[in-house]
């Protein structure tokens, strides 16, 4: 399954609001962003259908200090932040409060991680490498869930590699990013058990820096940085936020268009 046109936000009911945060260059093109959304509008409702329970929860997380994704009480949406606030767990609808993902592959993310991983984008759509693969746990069998993907620009900076320096340094203020599409596991909705059966891969995801794609590919910002989003929802009637995101700093990555570090091509 392809993703979908519209941010993880939207595509759950969260109202964005345009607050700033501590880096003056956190800001976004709210008319942009304005005029995606309601593009975004026109494209929701079959997926509303596929998510009735999500329609109306909503799902907000934010960056704590070591880059580890966390869920707020609060709005977020890449460059739109508010003010940050810990989720406690009873927060949760009961059948996500003992959910846990762990990253598979690791090793190899990590040996990417230690030069700064590299992601090759293409108008076209080009796959992850490596590929996004976890291991989910403490879901309930018989209760159905949607697993989902989404990216968060880092910070509103463009890189650019210094190969004298062997390192990314800051070329300048990022460009204007459109809402993340959201990519929906082609299994979804499935029941617990068996997304706890095997290693789940987000092997379909395909990054494009084509900024008019019409194939679902996720659209991104070459040499800007991204952290991939796991995004678990509950399909079922109950009190209590029916999504859990859940991320890995050592997942984040660099879009380019062609390797820079050498030792990251090798």
């Amino acid at each position: 399954m392809s993703a979908k046109p519209f941010s993880i936000a939207y595509l759950i009911g969260d109202t964005v609001t345009d607050n700033s945060n501590d880096n003056d260059n956190d800001n976004v093109n709210t008319e942009i962003h304005n005029n995606c959304m309601n593009v975004a509008k026109s494209r929701i409702t079959d997926t509303l259908k596929l998510f009735p329970v999500i329609s109306k929860t909503t799902l907000n997380y934010d960056t704590n200090s070591n880059g580890t994704i966390i869920d707020t009480e609060n709005n977020f949406n890449h460059n739109l932040t508010t003010k940050k606030s810990s989720i406690m767990l009873k927060d949760y609808h009961s059948a996500l409060r003992n959910v846990s993902v762990r990253l598979e592959g690791a090793t190899l993310w990590n040996k990417f991680h230690a030069y700064g991983t590299e992601m090759i984008v293409t108008k076209t759509g080009r796959r992850m490498f490596p590929t996004l693969q976890v291991a989910i746990s403490g879901l309930e069998p018989t209760v159905r869930y949607s697993l989902m993907v989404d990216l968060t620009c880092i910070d509103n900076k463009r890189y650019r590699y210094a190969f004298h320096q062997s390192k990314w340094i800051v070329a300048g203020p990022g460009e204007a990013e459109l809402p993340c599409r959201v990519h929906v596991h082609n299994e979804s909705p499935a029941p617990g058990e068996h997304w706890m059966r095997q290693t789940v891969s987000f092997d379909k995801i395909k990054l494009t820096n084509n900024q008019l794609d019409q194939n679902g590919h996720i659209i991104v910002n070459s040499m800007h940085r991204y952290q991939p989003n796991i995004h678990v929802v509950v399909h079922a009637d109950g009190s209590g936020r029916q999504c859990r995101t859940f991320s890995f700093p050592n997942t984040s990555f660099m879009a380019v268009t062609a390797y820079q570090n050498h030792r990251v091509n090798n």
